[in-house]
């Protein structure tokens, strides 16, 4: 081994940069007990391959197609 880093070596250890970067945090979040993370807010990641808002009642369809998601929106 001639000690040079090709590029793609070199995009493997670039993709590592962001997690060992939160490693710390990860870290004392993970050992922390459920218990003394009071305050921490939920988070939903809602994902739709080919969702259009012309055929969603929510944004004003006249009939009733996401009524799960409407509720979800009132909250």
């Amino acid at each position: 081994m001639n000690g040079s880093v090709n590029r793609r070596d070199f995009l493997r250890m670039a993709g590592l940069l962001p997690l060992a970067a939160a490693a710390p945090g990860l870290h004392h979040v993970l050992t922390q007990p459920p218990a003394a993370r009071t305050g921490a807010q939920n988070i939903i990641v809602v994902v739709f391959d080919a969702f259009s808002a012309y055929n969603i009642s929510l944004y004003g369809y006249s009939r009733q197609t996401t009524p799960n998601l409407a509720r979800l929106a009132k909250r």
